[in-house]
């Protein structure tokens, strides 16, 4: 309804209302985001979320994540720089969850970077038996001490009273459990002040899985 009202379904709209009801509508999407968080991490705790395996196009995969975030990026200015190599073998996994944990790195590179690039990459480990992609940003980066602690629920790195960049430490820690469901790694590497790098790994296809 805030949103039919700020574009003016109901008629007039004073537009000294404006500030007021942008952030009633920031907050409705920081409230839907959080249940959802909490759903996903209840589904996994408790065994309730099937994988779903599919032979899969890594490179168009990646592709359909940046293209979900598309508005992010035009809202900043940003332009995705890709370093996809021209080799990368179809995998076996589950597309709606490596999709999943895709679009909340690349969403939160985003948030946490006010000027430079994003990078999306990924190449073949044949002798790890599986794909690489990495997802690198020229953000705030992180302090080592912070580095060990990103994964853990309601973990924020900005954790003042007032927060600049909003969440309340969800999505790395479904990140985190996502990957391993898909029998996969996560690693980052960051420094203060020159962004972060966060690279994935998946198996070619999943131990047990036909």
């Amino acid at each position: 309804y805030t949103s039919l009202a700020l574009d003016g379904t109901y008629g007039f709209f004073d537009p000294a209302l404006r500030p007021a009801m942008e952030g009633v509508t920031r907050n409705a999407e920081d409230l839907l985001t959080l249940v959802n968080d909490l759903l996903d991490l209840t589904r996994i705790e408790a065994g309730k979320w099937p994988i779903e395996t599919a032979a899969l196009d890594v490179t168009a995969l990646i592709q359909e994540a940046a293209f979900r975030i598309q508005p992010l990026l035009e809202e900043k200015g940003f332009a995705l720089r890709w370093r996809l190599s021209n080799s990368i073998p179809t995998i076996e996994s589950d597309e709606m969850k490596i999709k999943q944990i895709l679009v909340n790195l690349l969403s939160n590179a985003l948030k946490f970077t006010h000027q430079g690039e994003i990078t999306i990459g990924a190449q073949d480990h044949p002798e790890r038996g599986g794909v690489e992609i990495w997802i690198q940003d020229t953000g705030i980066g992180m302090r080592p001490e912070e580095l060990p602690k990103i994964f853990d629920l309601f973990h924020q790195i900005d954790g003042a009273s007032t927060r600049e960049f909003g969440g309340v430490g969800l999505g790395l820690a479904i990140v985190k459990e996502l990957v391993g469901l898909l029998q996969g790694e996560i690693r980052v590497e960051s420094r203060v002040g020159e962004g972060s790098t966060f690279t994935l790994f998946f198996p070619y296809r999943l131990e047990g899985k036909s």
